[in-house]
C-alpha cells in the first residue's frame, strides 16, 4: 500500500469527493421539489415555483458546462479560489431553491448549483495533483480517491428520498446539501495545507 494513503491528505481529499457528489444527487431531486411547492400553493404555503423541474434541471446542465470552464481556469490561479468558487456555487444555488423558490432567484439557484457539480468531474482530479503532486504514486492515488464520489453518489440516492418524504420534508434535504458543501470546502482546504507531507510520502513509495 502506498505510503501517501496513509497519510490525512489522502483521507480529506476522499472525505471532499465523497461528499462533493453526494451534493450533486440533490440536483436529481429538483423536479420532485417543484412538484411539492406547486402542491403547498393550495393552502397558501407558498405563491408556486418560480421555474419547473424540467427548466431548473435544463439550468444545472448549462450550469456543470460552464463550470467545468470556470473551475478550471480558477484552479490554475489557486486551489482555495477554486474551491471558494465551488463552495460559493454549491451553499448559493442551494439557498436559492431552497428559500427563494417563488423568485427568479431560483433560475440563479439552478445555475449555480451546476457549476457545482462540475467539481466532481474538473476540480477533484486536479486537488489531488495539487495535493500530491504528478509524479510518485499520483496515478494510483488518484485512483482510489476517485472511488469515494461513486460512494457520495449512491449514498445521496438512497438518503436524500428518505428525507424528503420524512417529517424534515425538503428543508432537511437542503439542510444536509449545504452542510455537506462546508465540509468539501473544509476538507478539501485542509488537505491542500498538509501537501508537503503528502508529496513526501507520494515520492518516498509504498512501505
Amino acid at each position: 500500500v502506498p505510503a501517501c494513503m496513509r497519510t490525512a491528505p489522502f483521507w480529506l481529499l476522499v472525505a471532499s469527493g465523497f461528499f462533493m457528489n453526494l451534493v450533486c444527487q440533490v440536483n436529481g431531486f429538483f423536479p420532485l421539489y417543484v412538484d411539492w411547492l406547486d402542491t403547498q400553493v393550495a393552502s397558501g404555503a407558498v405563491v408556486g415555483s418560480f421555474a419547473t423541474g424540467a427548466v431548473l434541471l435544463g439550468l444545472s446542465q448549462v450550469g456543470n458546462a460552464a463550470g467545468k470552464v470556470a473551475l478550471g481556469a480558477a484552479i490554475d490561479l489557486s486551489p482555495v479560489k477554486a474551491l471558494t468558487l465551488l463552495a460559493a456555487c454549491g451553499g448559493g444555488g442551494t439557498l436559492c431553491v431552497w428559500l427563494f423558490p417563488s423568485t427568479p432567484l431560483m433560475v440563479v439557484g439552478g445555475l449555480l448549483f451546476g457549476i457545482f457539480i462540475a467539481g466532481g468531474i474538473v476540480l477533484l482530479p486536479m486537488l489531488v495533483r495539487t495535493v500530491f503532486g504528478s509524479s510518485g504514486d499520483f496515478p494510483l492515488v488518484l485512483s482510489y480517491v476517485m472511488v469515494a464520489p461513486t460512494f457520495g453518489s449512491a449514498l445521496g440516492n438512497i438518503l436524500f428520498p428518505l428525507l424528503a418524504e420524512g417529517s424534515g420534508g425538503f428543508n432537511a434535504m437542503f439542510a444536509v446539501g449545504l452542510a455537506s458543501v462546508i465540509i468539501v470546502l473544509a476538507t478539501s482546504i485542509a488537505a491542500i495545507s498538509r501537501k508537503s507531507i503528502a508529496r513526501a510520502r507520494s515520492l518516498g513509495g509504498s512501505s
